[in-house]
């Protein structure tokens, strides 16, 4: 039987698996083939107390140091909101005293025509109202409007009617006063009516509502309160000086910052509701008072057509009557009255000869008087509460700039006190 290489002392038989050689194992034993162990897997150690409450000393200041920075920049930006929406408001009131100014001055410029053409002496009334219009117009141009280039057109329009206006009166010419009337009507009122509407928009999108810096100042009490709950865990003590003052000089900052933009919302609020309901009621009757009583002048003159000043005039008081309705102390003071009077005088006017007009138009003057004097008082007055509501508001908050910064300081003072006590314990 035949032997396999490789291995000749051993037998070989049918049924038996020939013998492999291996090099270099011939007078060595055979080594066991050895089994994969699988891999240690590292258990996580749990965070130490000290690490613990290092982290929670960390994320309690920074948050209330954060806060410090944030909070005073909005309300910073709310300050500026509000004396933005006051600037628009005043702009807006001082404009419509000049649109009324305007129509008064045509009415006292109609007037002194007609008691010159008696033989008497013009009084100059329409140059204190031209003087007043002028000078409200300024005023409304320093309070840096978003459109300083209407702005300067209308200026230079009123400049040109005021002109036009001392010509008619110097010459006593109906002809001339039915011109300064006619720019008056067409060009200088339509350019005003479309700043005043473009200002009224303007006020209407401005806001100063930061209520959600609310939700940024509880963000630290929320951290406090949770930074308390781990302390007590690990170390056994329900209360933490340290943290309990963070969370009461947190608490106080809130309502304090809760209640300035809250307030600030409101005041915006009201001014751009019943506050300029109330302007515009006053200036809507004032315009439509001067208008009417200009209309009447020129009727008078002989400038506008009886017919179609009639259907003007009428037109003219049914608007101030309108206006008048919106205010509660019109009818208190009087002022409805005199507008029924004025009319009463309209119609004895219009029945009149010529030669009774020296007796008939210093009666037909008294409550035209009355009533452009009480409008006059009552939209200063108005204005004047505005801009004192809000001015005051906005000094209060840029008063809370500092105690907001410091007390969330403090608060991050207490907190980092608070939590490294303990936190030296464990270390």
């Amino acid at each position: 039987m035949t032997q396999p290489p490789g291995n000749p002392t051993r037998p070989f038989g049918p049924g038996m698996p020939p013998a492999q050689a291996t090099r270099g194992s011939r007078g060595r034993g055979m080594t066991p083939a050895k089994s994969a162990s699988p891999p240690k897997v590292r258990e996580r150690r749990p965070m130490t107390t000290s690490r613990v409450l290092a982290l929670w000393r960390l994320v309690v200041v920074v948050g209330c140091l954060a806060v410090a920075v944030v909070g005073p920049l909005v309300l910073n930006n709310n300050r500026a909101s509000l004396q933005r929406v006051n600037a628009a408001a005043q702009q807006v009131l001082l404009l419509e005293s000049v649109r009324g100014d305007l129509l008064a001055a045509e009415a006292s410029g109609t007037y002194a025509l007609l008691l010159t053409a008696q033989g008497q002496e013009p009084d100059q009334q329409f140059a204190d109202d031209l003087a007043a219009a002028s000078e409200k117009l300024v005023q409304a141009s320093m309070l840096n409007p978003p459109d300083a280039a209407g702005m300067a057109s209308v200026g230079a329009s009123v400049t040109r009617f005021a002109a036009e206006l001392s010509r008619a009166m110097a010459t006593s010419s109906s002809t001339a006063m039915g011109q300064a009337s006619v720019f008056l009507q067409d060009d200088l009122l339509v350019q005003l009516d479309k700043l005043i509407a473009e200002n009224l928009v303007w006020l209407e999108v401005s806001t100063a509502d930061q209520r959600w810096l609310s939700a940024l100042v509880a963000v630290p009490i929320v951290l406090i309160l949770v930074a308390s709950v781990v302390v007590a865990r690990r170390t056994r003590r329900v209360l933490n000086l340290g943290l309990v003052a963070a969370l009461a000089i947190s608490v106080a900052i809130l309502v304090l910052v809760t209640q300035l933009v809250t307030t600030s919302a409101q005041s915006v609020s009201v001014v751009q509701t019943s506050g300029v309901t109330e302007a515009t009621s006053v200036a809507g009757a004032y315009a439509a008072v001067t208008e009417a009583k200009a209309v009447e002048g020129r009727i008078l003159l002989g400038v506008t057509p009886a017919q179609a000043g009639g259907a003007a005039y009428s037109a003219a008081i049914e608007t101030a009557g309108q206006a008048l309705a919106q205010l509660p102390e019109a009818q208190a003071s009087g002022m409805v009255d005199q507008l029924e009077a004025m009319v009463t005088t309209h119609g004895q006017l219009m029945a009149a000869s010529a030669e009774q007009f020296p007796e008939l138009l210093p009666a037909a003057q008294e409550p035209y008087n009355a009533l452009v004097g009480w409008l006059a008082g009552q939209a200063s007055q108005i204005g004047s509460d505005l801009d004192q509501q809000l001015s005051e508001h906005a000094n209060t908050v840029q008063n809370a700039f500092g105690l907001v910064a410091a007390g969330m300081v403090a608060a991050a003072l207490a907190a980092g006190i608070g939590l490294s006590q303990p936190l030296r314990r464990y270390q």
